[in-house]
């Protein structure tokens, strides 16, 4: 690099300036830059801001994505389901195809538990909880299964003289001593073996520590995240006493409810985070913005496309959600920063800052494009995965490049030649350097630059890469 060579042709000495080659003697060679430069630095250029017809298209394109984006938020479903993790051909696949094939819509088995409360006195307690389960429109009629009421029956079949007929209750100094027998798989009735399981005593066996009552959600729930979110709020406003209720899918609709809350927070804490750093970085607040504003349009592009893409907002999307902020970043900060490092005093405002975003797409859009590239490259194997997790995050880091490519590469540079801030005041005149310039008609023109160039800088291309770095130093 010190001796200005080509990365793998590194008998070709290329000089940082121009991207021309240049020979053993120190003399220009006639051609061009790469296809790679010539395409993304050139052509890109002068296709995009070359013409007001090019930059109305850009622009339409994209209030395009971000309009399919937005609409696509509010299609977007939030779900998340076990078997999405099965590999495709595993045994237990072709049960849960049975099994969703023919049992599908089942009712959801849950519980409502009990603490350490007096149960001998508080025999109500549990008998309410069960009652307002039973009026509850996201319980299945008569799925209710109570411990208390089988141990209240029992007493009252075989122990008659322990019934307080007035009370509806067992009398409470005896409530223990029936229990254990009830309880008990050698002396209980075979009705109690079911509720075996459902009680929980102290260490030393005096007293109840911790019970627990079945019943069934009805299966709608299980399919809508919106649903599922209602019926566990519901049931939880419903009951208000010691008693909670529980079921394993909570886990997940916990997470329903609190995903978007939790995406708009750390998304917005992230951008806020990469405005701060790229605006003391750039020394540019204007750009700063700018910048922050492209990565929020990835991101609603990413969430309202990912319905198309067959991908749902759960805990495994929302992770390349957060990572898109700052991935995205470096396709559209290394645009803005050449953006200020250079001006063009040509008269007119419009076409000088027109002139800047071309020279930045000339400078950086190779290597943005590059760096694209590279990061495709590295996450297309994930694209032959059979796991869940990686096939979702082939296809978020697939958005995450294409549309930080296309708002930092296309869009950017458009919104700058309209209201692109003004350079550094040590930036270099554009006019002096038309091979540095897309938009220029002499770009390109090997006699032109060599007649641009002092004649040391034409034979010392180490002499003008100390010179950029001198410059760069200053700003």
């Amino acid at each position: 690099q010190e001796k200005g060579r080509a990365d793998c042709l590194c008998c070709v000495a290329v000089d940082d300036e121009t991207g021309l080659c240049v020979k053993k003697d120190g003399s220009w060679t006639e051609g061009e830059r790469g296809l790679q430069n010539r395409v993304v630095g050139t052509f890109m250029p002068r296709l995009v801001l070359g013409t007001l017809a090019g930059k109305v298209v850009v622009i339409l394109i994209s209030c395009f994505f971000l309009g399919v984006g937005i609409y696509g938020c509010t299609e977007l479903e939030m779900n998340f389901n076990n078997e999405w993790f099965i590999p495709d051909g595993h045994a237990i696949e072709a049960a849960m195809d049975v099994r969703n094939s023919y049992f599908s819509g089942e009712s959801l088995p849950a519980n409502v538990y009990f603490g350490a409360i007096d149960y001998p006195l508080e025999q109500d307690t549990v008998l309410k909880a069960l009652a307002i389960l039973r009026g509850n429109r996201w319980v299945v009629a008569n799925s209710t299964s109570s411990w208390m009421e089988d141990f209240q029956k029992w007493v009252r079949e075989e122990h008659a003289a322990d019934w307080d007929q007035g009370a509806g209750r067992v009398v409470p100094s005896q409530f223990y001593g029936h229990l254990r027998v009830f309880a008990s798989t050698t002396t209980g009735p075979r009705s109690a073996w079911q509720h075996i399981d459902n009680i929980r005593w102290s260490s030393n066996g005096s007293a109840l520590v911790a019970t627990r009552s079945g019943f069934h959600i009805i299966g709608a729930p299980l399919s809508d995240s919106e649903d599922a979110v209602d019926c566990m709020d519901d049931l939880r406003a419903a009951l208000t006493g010691p008693e909670f209720p529980w079921a394993y899918p909570f886990i997940f609709w916990e997470s329903y409810k609190i995903m978007i809350s939790e995406i708009t927070q750390n998304v917005a804490v992230a951008g806020s985070c990469v405005f701060v750093l790229v605006t003391l970085m750039i020394a540019n607040i204007q750009l700063g913005l700018l910048v922050t504003a492209t990565i929020g349009c990835v991101d609603v592009c990413m969430l309202g496309f990912m319905p198309l893409i067959g991908v749902q907002l759960n805990s495994v999307s929302v992770i390349c959600i957060v990572l898109a902020v700052g991935l995205s970043v470096d396709y559209s900060v290394h645009i803005a920063g050449a953006f200020l490092h250079v001006r063009c005093e040509d008269g007119e405002e419009h076409s000088g800052r027109t002139q800047r975003a071309a020279f930045a797409l000339w400078k950086m859009g190779p290597a943005v494009v590059n760096g694209g590239t590279s990061t495709f490259i590295a996450v297309l194997p994930l694209a032959f995965a059979i796991s869940y997790i990686f096939t979702v995050f082939f296809r978020m880091f697939v958005m995450i490049i294409f549309f930080g490519q296309w708002f930092g590469v296309f869009l950017l540079p458009v919104v700058l030649s309209f209201v692109g801030p003004d350079p550094y005041l040590t930036a270099p005149d554009l006019n002096e350097k038309p091979q540095q310039n897309p938009l220029h008609p002499d770009h390109g023109n090997t006699a032109v630059i060599e007649k641009s160039l002092p004649s040391g800088e034409v034979n010392s291309p180490t002499e003008m890469q100390q010179q950029e770095q001198a410059q760069q130093h200053v700003v």
